[in-house]
């Protein structure tokens, strides 16, 4: 009833109302037996219905389409589409966490190219663990007014995700975004750690794993200087 009450409340409802009265002017001749009558509402039934089809098989239906598929999705992360476009891409993520007692920074890739519904990042992604084994997690993520937010999912595991806030990444893409992320270590301790996400490699580091001490050094001074600025004084 709600959809109904929208159709008939725009443009789409005036071309239905003619098709309807055309219909019934053909009808109408055709009960007292005058065929201009007939003619008139054949062609106004005709050329009205024709319209609203037309209308409704091109740019409105797209619009249709993409509304049904956000109402179908209601339980993930949904987002305004326009705010998205620029993000499906490849990113460089970097994260610091702790593997054998040692406060490492890691890499992965996140490509959001392929991810092709409307409002939603979705894709997939590996962790390399201790052993140099890929650990594989799904990936969802949006825009909330300025926070680019990403959450990673264990695929074989009730690991808890890893949530990624870039608080100023969504203002607009940027080569370099720096954030939080909340996550359990490879020592299954729990932590709120730094994180980067990026559209160019940082320090040209491309490879998955963990960084070079050197690297490793360089990144988390980058961090810590963009971020001072907005962390308050300590209260004493």
């Amino acid at each position: 009833m709600k959809q109904l009450k929208e159709m008939l409340s725009g443009y789409k409802g005036v071309f239905l109302g003619l098709s309807i009265a055309g219909a019934t002017l053909v009808a109408l001749g055709y009960i007292i037996d005058v065929s201009v009558l007939s003619s008139i509402g054949g062609a106004l039934f005709g050329a009205s219905l024709g319209v609203f089809i037309g209308r409704l098989s091109t740019a409105d239906l797209t619009e249709d389409l993409k509304r049904l598929v956000r109402e179908g999705v209601i339980d993930s992360f949904v987002s305004d589409e326009e705010q998205l476009s620029s993000y499906r891409k490849n990113w460089y993520l970097y994260h610091l966490t702790r593997m054998d007692g040692k406060w490492l920074w890691r890499h992965t890739c996140i490509d959001f190219s392929k991810s092709q519904t409307p409002g939603r990042l979705t894709s997939e992604t590996y962790l390399l663990n201790q052993d140099d084994e890929p650990k594989y997690y799904t990936v969802e993520a949006g825009i909330r007014d300025e926070r680019f937010i990403l959450f990673l999912r264990d695929k074989a595991t009730e690991e808890p995700p890893l949530i990624y806030v870039f608080p100023w990444a969504g203002s607009g893409v940027q080569p370099y975004n720096l954030g939080i992320v909340v996550l359990q270590t490879w020592d299954r301790t729990d932590a709120i750690s730094r994180t980067f996400i990026c559209s160019k490699p940082l320090e040209d580091h491309t490879q998955i794993g963990t960084l070079p001490a050197d690297k490793a050094r360089k990144i988390d001074k980058e961090w810590w200087v963009g971020i001072k600025s907005s962390l308050p004084p300590a209260l004493v």
